[in-house]
């Protein structure tokens, strides 16, 4: 089963990150791996219009982020199944705290970590 387990790999974040908003795709491009049984994706996710300190910029940004993680993990709409689901769910996770973590930012993590035991509660 070849499932998609990455929205934002490090190199791929960085390189997107560093790019300015208007150079940006958001177009979901495939990437690598080294195990062919799994397959990898990215998108890029801009922010350079974005103060990731204040509370209304790091919001927009995780919103932001969490829009990509969906379309890279194949959208949750899409999911029929228990074990697509969970698939799909457990790529998501991943791939916002992956971007979350890379972008270093306190307030952002402060936002995804409250988002993610929102969503834990339900």
């Amino acid at each position: 089963m070849t499932r998609k387990i990455l929205a934002l790999s490090a190199s791929c974040l960085a390189a997107a990150l560093a790019l300015p908003a208007a150079a940006q795709s958001d177009a979901v491009r495939p990437g690598f791996s080294f195990d062919p049984t799994q397959v990898v994706s990215y998108t890029h996710v801009p922010y350079a219009d974005l103060d990731l300190t204040s509370e209304a910029g790091a919001r927009t940004m995780l919103e932001r982020v969490q829009a990509a993680a969906d379309a890279v993990c194949g959208g949750a709409a899409n999911k029929t199944s228990k074990a697509d689901k969970e698939a799909y769910q457990d790529c998501h996770a991943i791939a916002v705290a992956g971007a979350v973590s890379k972008l270093r930012s306190p307030t952002l993590s402060r936002l995804a970590a409250g988002d993610w035991r929102e969503r834990a509660a339900r």
